[in-house]
């Protein structure tokens, strides 16, 4: 499935037989690094490459706005369904500086080892969020909508994070955003996404 995200490139959000992998690159340096990529490695390796973004709901003097932030910088992630030829193809991009998980290739007997793999938990995670529910740009995690039921429980309607209940910790109406624990590269993250209340009941 193709779809043109908002910076006008044509993204592959999901296929068959691929795995995704996190990129590290320099502070502030992920959209270079991406259009990096997409200069340098050959089209076919990699069916896309995004990092991180939140649509946010703001509360600026008494007026809630909404507003794009990056989370969990100096990370891009690439789905791939090989990653060797991949990882030859991505040492001549100048700002990359490792996939994580590994630094080198290292012989094995079936190919490589130390590949930088999400594992399938924290892929389907990513996946999820950032290239499910029909983004339109990949990376970016939209707005979930949410309903609030008698004795003010919360109910999760639609958005990236429906499906995704197990992850939420809290969720704060006022300043409309859930708080949401996940591990990732074996360590555990606190991250902040986007509500918006759909319906009251009661």
């Amino acid at each position: 499935m193709t779809e043109t995200g908002a910076d006008g490139v044509a993204y592959t959000l999901r296929t068959e037989n691929t795995v995704l992998y996190c990129i590290q690159v320099e502070p502030a340096e992920e959209i270079k690094t991406e259009k990096e990529i997409r200069a340098i490695v050959p089209g076919h390796l990699f069916v896309s490459c995004f990092h991180l973004t939140r649509r946010m709901h703001k509360n600026f003097h008494g007026r809630y706005r909404d507003v794009i932030e990056r989370f969990l910088p100096s990370y891009i992630f690439i789905d791939t369904p090989d990653l060797e030829p991949l990882y030859w193809e991505l040492k001549k991009v100048p700002t990359l500086t490792k996939v994580v998980g590994f630094k080198e290739w290292e012989p094995a007997e079936n190919g490589f080892s130390g590949f930088g793999a999400l594992d399938e938990e924290e892929e389907g995670f990513i996946r999820q969020l950032a290239m499910g529910h029909g983004a339109a740009t990949p990376g970016l995690v939209d707005i979930s909508m949410v309903e609030v039921k008698e004795g003010n429980t919360v109910e999760i309607v639609s958005g990236p994070l429906m499906g995704l209940e197990g992850y939420v910790k809290k969720i704060n109406l006022h300043r409309r955003q859930a708080e949401v624990e996940l591990t990732l590269f074996r360590q555990k993250h606190t991250i902040y996404l986007g509500i918006e209340i759909m319906n009251r009941v009661g």
